[in-house]
């Protein structure tokens, strides 16, 4: 399809506000589908069509976060998009490869770009405004205003079934709750951040979700009571010591996936890995069933 056939298309499905709506931010938050949305194929287009992908690969593989950032600015400037709009189609593109993502990251001024803001925000971190316009569930679990980040936890939580919706699982969202023991992670879930579960001493079992793409840092570190884990996919990247101080004795995972989890997991974990799915619907029930009961 040629460029101006699609701005047309787009501008007929959703009208010409389509090219400066804040709210398609929040349709393009769910990482799986947002490129089934004309607004969001057209936008990627441009990616590609300007010769911005090349940069955008070029830049996520030398970490250089300034670069990616100017590409939103130069679409803004050139098409009208959004900046926010198409730095989050940016996140969803890197992410989807394990690439950490900054946001707003270049100070914009009437005669362009400007250097760069000194601290990147990666898309795990919880910035003052997630918090100021944060939404809170019935146990005080504090989600961002469009219900795709998970910021917070009560510190005395101690079961919870995360929001359907939920695609982020923030930095320390959940760190030191001791007493957390049961734990559901929806399908649609992307995103673990960093220490997001340390130190939660009473979790005893995981079902990672199939969408999962990336665990932090020291996510799972001090899970004293942690025994086993399930992956269902094939999962890009885990950060540094994400299960430091953890006694696992099981790891499922997918069959044929061996070698990958063996070349992403510390080699203390490698004895533990058991290739296969047979048993993954039946922990999986296993754990619903102690959520229901708790």
């Amino acid at each position: 399809m040629a460029l101006q056939e699609a701005i047309y298309k787009a501008i007929q499905e959703f009208g010409k506000d389509v090219l400066i709506e804040s709210r398609f931010i929040n349709i393009l938050n769910d990482y799986h589908g947002f490129d089934e949305m004309p607004a969001a194929r057209l936008i990627l287009r441009i990616i590609q069509e300007e010769g911005h992908m090349s940069q955008l690969v070029s830049s996520a593989e030398s970490l250089n976060k300034p670069a990616i950032s100017q590409i939103p600015y130069k679409i803004n400037k050139r098409f009208g998009f959004e900046m926010e709009l198409v730095e989050n189609i940016i996140n969803c593109l890197l992410g989807s490869v394990g690439y950490s993502v900054v946001s707003s990251s270049v100070k914009i001024s009437d005669e362009g770009i400007s250097s760069p803001v000194p601290k990147d925000i990666s898309i795990t971190e919880v910035s003052k405004e997630d918090l100021k316009k944060a939404w809170s569930d019935k146990d005080g679990v504090q989600y961002s205003k469009n219900r795709k980040k998970l910021l917070q936890a009560p510190k005395s939580i101690d079961a919870c079934c995360i929001q359907e919706g939920t695609r982020i699982v923030c930095n320390h969202a959940f760190s030191e709750c001791q007493s957390l023991e049961n734990l559901i992670l929806p399908e649609g879930l992307t995103h673990i951040g960093d220490s997001a579960f340390s130190v939660c001493k009473s979790l005893q079992g995981l079902f990672l979700p199939k969408s999962l793409i990336h665990i932090g840092d020291n996510a799972f570190s001090w899970c004293l009571s942690l025994r086993f884990l399930v992956f269902q996919n094939k999962i890009k990247t885990i950060g540094q010591d994400a299960f430091r101080r953890c006694f696992l004795e099981k790891v499922f995972i997918p069959d044929g996936t061996r070698s990958h989890f063996e070349s992403i997991l510390p080699k203390d974990m490698h004895k533990t890995i058991i290739e296969g799915n047979t048993l993954t619907t039946f922990l999986r029930n296993q754990l619903q069933w102690d959520f229901i009961k708790h």
